[in-house]
Parts: structure tokens; C-alpha cells; sequence
């Protein structure tokens, strides 16, 4: 929602950096994407770090399904302006993903291990399974 302007267009970098550090600025946040340029500051930022390792066919999959379901609308999590689509460039980048951006992310989150809480989930299962505990944990601290 932060990082695209209506139509599509990329926010220019600054503006997008200094978005972004206003945004973890808060005393609470989520964040998801793959915006590789925020990374470390978000990270360091962060106490909590889950990364999404999915494969392509369901990246594909989702992809459709989410193109289907909104259709020339813009998703109710999108700068209004932006229908969605499927292009070339968005495929294109989903196919390279695993050999030239995950590498670098992976590298990035092994060195984040030591002092941060992260997360690796390959399947709906496990992270279904990790939002039970954190029910089950969430329960039992405020039980009175």
C-alpha cells in the first residue's frame, strides 16, 4: 500500500526510505514484501522476521487466483489506482526469484538468527501450525 502510487509507479527511492522509517518508527508494525532495498532497516528494526518460502507453482497459483478474484479492481491492500494485473515483468520475476533474489535474502536472514526471531515456513501447513502456538502461548500469558 506504501510503495506504489497510483497506476503502478514506483515511489522514488528516498521517499520510499523515508516512508519506511517512519512507518517502523511505531512502537508496533507488520510489514510484508519483497522491497530488498528496506531490508536491513527494517530488519534491524524488527524483533519478529518471517520469510515465506513458497514455491513457484503456488506463487503462480496465487498470483492467478488473486488476479481472478479482483480483476481490473484494485485489492482493497493496494494504492488506489493500481487494478490488478498479471504482466510479463511480474512473471518474469517470480521465475528468477529462487536463483537470483532468495540466495541473497537467505544469506541475509542465516546472519539475522543470532538476534532476531526468525522464521522459515515452506507450506500453508507450517504456518498454520505456527499461528496455533502462537494462540496456544498468546492464551496461556493472558490467562487471569
Amino acid at each position: 500500500m506504501h510503495f506504489w502510487n497510483p497506476n503502478w509507479i514506483e515511489t522514488p527511492k528516498e521517499e520510499w526510505h523515508n516512508k519506511v522509517r517512519e512507518l517502523i518508527a511505531a512502537e508496533t508494525w507488520v510489514m510484508d514484501g519483497n522491497y530488498t532495498s528496506t531490508l536491513p532497516m527494517r530488519a534491524d528494526a524488527a524483533d519478529t522476521i518471517i520469510f515465506l518460502d513458497v514455491n513457484r507453482r503456488l506463487s503462480y497459483f496465487r498470483v492467478v487466483t488473486r488476479y481472478l478474484r479482483h480483476r481490473e479492481k484494485t485489492r482493497p491492500d493496494v494504492t488506489e489506482g493500481c487494478p490488478e494485473k498479471i504482466d510479463m515483468e511480474f512473471i518474469r520475476w517470480i521465475w528468477n526469484y529462487p536463483r537470483v533474489s532468495k540466495p541473497r535474502i537467505l544469506r541475509f536472514m542465516g546472519k539475522l538468527r543470532a538476534s532476531k526471531n526468525v522464521y522459515f515456513f515452506h507450506n500453508q501447513k507450517e504456518i498454520q501450525e505456527f499461528l496455533k502456538a502462537l494462540r496456544i502461548r498468546f492464551c496461556q500469558s493472558n490467562q487471569i
